[in-house]
């Protein structure tokens, strides 16, 4: 989230190359400045079916009864002019609040999830004092702090994110192009990383 759009589209492109060389036939962009910054280039470049991910503004604003809702994210996706124009788009009379999660992204990344309630405080009380309703989750790495949000905010203040519509477009996008495979199939599950093997265990080990 702290990339420069030139270094998030090379990051998007070696991680492409490493999925297409494993014979990938679509690839979900799951993280939202990777997808703002950097999906119409691999989209112009590539064949393959991608799947992006972006803040999910448009169902908070939906659901929204006080007109004011919450955005949660890197400084990467709020600085995105797709993250703009999207907003733009879905907001009418709503008026979101950004917020930039600084230093969330590298604690989650570290499995120091419990020390984020202190930050996160600071990041969320005052969007709740601005009376949102709905906080949008706008980082593919925000849900693991969900139970930590949850000692913080209110009953009655929706936590929202991507994952459920990102999963039924992929199998949308599966079905279209005739990708599915049958349910006997038995999935094996692989798993890369561009950083400290050691942290990418403790996730997968969960």
């Amino acid at each position: 989230g702290e990339n420069s759009k030139e270094k998030i589209i090379e990051l998007c492109v070696k991680n492409t190359e490493l999925l297409l060389s494993k014979k990938c036939k679509l690839i979900v962009v799951a993280c939202n400045t990777a997808t703002t910054n950097a999906i119409s280039h691999l989209r112009a470049n590539y064949t393959i079916p991608f799947i992006g991910i972006e803040p999910a503004t448009k169902p908070a604003v939906l659901q929204t009864k006080t007109g004011k809702i919450g955005i949660l994210a890197t400084k990467g996706t709020l600085a995105s002019e797709l993250f703009y124009n999207t907003s733009e788009k879905h907001r009418g009379n709503v008026e979101i609040i950004e917020q930039i999660g600084t230093g969330l992204v590298q604690l989650i990344e570290e499995n120091r999830i419990a020390e984020t309630k202190s930050l996160l405080e600071k990041l969320i009380v005052p969007m709740l004092n601005k009376g949102v309703d709905n906080i949008v989750l706008g980082c593919s790495h925000y849900p693991f702090l969900k139970p930590v949000l949850e000692q913080i905010i209110p009953a009655g203040i929706n936590i929202v994110d991507s994952g459920e519509p990102v999963a039924k477009q992929t199998k949308k996008v599966l079905e279209l192009h005739n990708l599915s495979v049958s349910k006997n199939n038995h999935a094996k599950h692989l798993f890369y990383t561009n950083g400290e093997l050691k942290i990418l265990d403790i996730f997968v080990s969960k």
